[in-house]
């Protein structure tokens, strides 16, 4: 998994992937405090590198954590949201 980018952000930021098979990915988003936020991402995807943009402008500013997981691979990277 890549970093997103930019980071710190604003009120959106990328975060970019790659799987090497066919596979399904989620990505979950938690508070500084491990609390669930919400989904950023849920599907399945072909191999290669994906992207996908999160629009977090309905959340205060902060550190979040934010996990992707496959079926063989569970990373946890943070980002920072300033307003």
């Amino acid at each position: 998994m890549y970093d997103s980018y930019p980071n710190p952000f604003n009120s959106s930021t990328i975060i970019s992937f790659y799987v090497p098979k066919n596979t399904f990915v989620k990505i979950t988003l938690f508070n500084v405090v491990g609390e669930y936020v919400t989904t950023i991402f849920k599907g399945n995807v072909r191999a290669g590198t994906h992207s996908t943009c999160f629009n977090a402008s309905k959340l205060s500013s902060g550190i979040y954590y934010y996990k992707i997981e496959t079926k063989d691979f569970s990373q946890m990277k943070n980002f920072i949201l300033l307003k």
